[in-house]
């Protein structure tokens, strides 16, 4: 009996001793365990700080040297509108010399008031209307210089029902009035009743004259400036009909 419990109790001492070391073990493994994972994490926040520090680096880095490319255009910008600004400056001197050189060598400077002319474009079909018309418009003074083309090949050309249509014979005339007088030549052009081919209206067209000769625009205007009616002589002084023009 002693010896069987004499047994047992060995066999207990050495499941004892058998436990004690595997949870040594345990213990060990648990411990080495853990150190690796302290080791892991420490090693993560390292990387993570400096690829934070890396991130604040570059940053920095893009910062300045985009604030160092936007002064640079800055002072691009600038010093293109300092250079433009510099060849505007001479161009407008250089065109106040050409223009002082131009007006001291020629008498007919340009003017640079609103000159008050326009310049009439009309077709008339009809040759004799269109002396008419020259010679009613010079004696009223409504006009002050014209121009006729008179050629049988000239015509005006237009599009009806699908079909180009040709009116042949036609007489340009381009003539030269002030504004003033410009309803006035309107009107004797419209007393004409000029014919409407196909509905196509006269082509009355007008223009407005920017600038020109500083003589010729004050001769126009002197031109146009009298009066006829009734007994008022004034202007028949200078006016000499003659040939066709005489009435």
């Amino acid at each position: 009996m002693k010896a069987m419990k004499a047994s047992y109790n060995r066999s207990e001492a050495k499941r004892a001793s058998k436990k004690a070391a595997y949870a040594a073990h345990i213990a060990a493994v648990t411990a080495d365990y853990n150190a690796h994972e302290r080791e892991h994490r420490e090693e993560i926040a390292s990387i993570n700080a400096q690829h934070a520090a890396q991130l604040v680096s570059q940053k920095a880095a893009f910062d300045a040297a985009n604030a160092a490319q936007e002064a640079a255009h800055a002072q691009a910008v600038l010093a293109r509108k300092a250079h433009e600004a510099m060849q505007l400056a001479s161009h407008i001197r250089q065109m106040k010399a050409r223009k002082a050189h131009f007006e001291k060598e020629h008498s007919n400077t340009w003017s640079e008031a609103t000159t008050g002319m326009s310049i009439i474009e009309v077709n008339i079909d009809n040759r004799l209307k269109a002396e008419e018309l020259i010679k009613d418009l010079f004696w009223d003074f409504t006009i002050a210089d014209v121009q006729e083309f008179e050629r049988q090949t000239q015509s005006r050309i237009w599009v009806k029902d699908g079909r180009e249509r040709i009116w042949g014979n036609q007489n340009l005339l381009t003539l030269v009035t002030t504004d003033d007088k410009l309803g006035k030549v309107k009107d004797a052009i419209e007393r004409l009743k000029l014919v409407e081919q196909d509905l196509v209206p006269y082509d009355f067209i007008t223009y407005s004259v920017a600038t020109g000769s500083a003589k010729y625009i004050e001769w126009v205007k002197h031109q146009t400036s009298f009066v006829r009616g009734g007994d008022d002589k004034q202007g028949q002084e200078i006016w000499r009909p003659d040939g066709a023009l005489a009435k």
